[in-house]
């Protein structure tokens, strides 16, 4: 309309929903110049094994390739599995943010911790909830 570019971009679900309208409308992914996704959830992918699933040099899984990028902060777990799931460029990214006291907290009392199987797993999943927490702000992107 009016010669205007349209670019899809989302962050979590909404990458997520962007990727699947590149996926799954061939009308999207012919008319859309360029689609980017920030921490877009991917684990697991519910579009994995349904129809609109691209073969590789396949003219749809071509024009996906060239106009996605999917940018994933490390450490984030829900947007962890985006290089093998997703369809386009990736770029991943440090966090930019300081530990938070949680984070700090687990790695003094790490020792302590570890003298049990159940307070090790609670640690370890804190850090990895808290981890999580902090790498999977839109923030990173601003």
């Amino acid at each position: 309309n009016g010669g205007h570019d349209i670019h899809l971009t989302g962050h979590s679900l909404g990458g997520s929903t962007a990727q699947h309208a590149m996926l799954h409308s061939k009308t999207v992914r012919e008319n859309v110049a360029s689609n980017n996704t920030f921490n877009a959830g991917s684990s697991p992918n519910p579009f994995k094994k349904k129809k609109g699933e691209h073969k590789p040099n396949s003219r749809a899984h071509n024009l996906i390739e060239h106009k996605s990028t999917h940018h994933h902060i490390r450490g984030d777990s829900i947007s962890a599995s985006v290089k093998h799931q997703f369809i386009g460029k990736h770029k991943t990214y440090n966090s930019t943010k300081k530990p938070s006291l949680l984070n700090r907290l687990v790695k003094k009392v790490k020792p302590l911790l570890s003298t049990s199987p159940l307070l090790h797993l609670a640690s370890m999943t804190a850090k990895k909830v808290d981890d999580t927490l902090n790498s999977h702000s839109i923030t990173h992107f601003i």
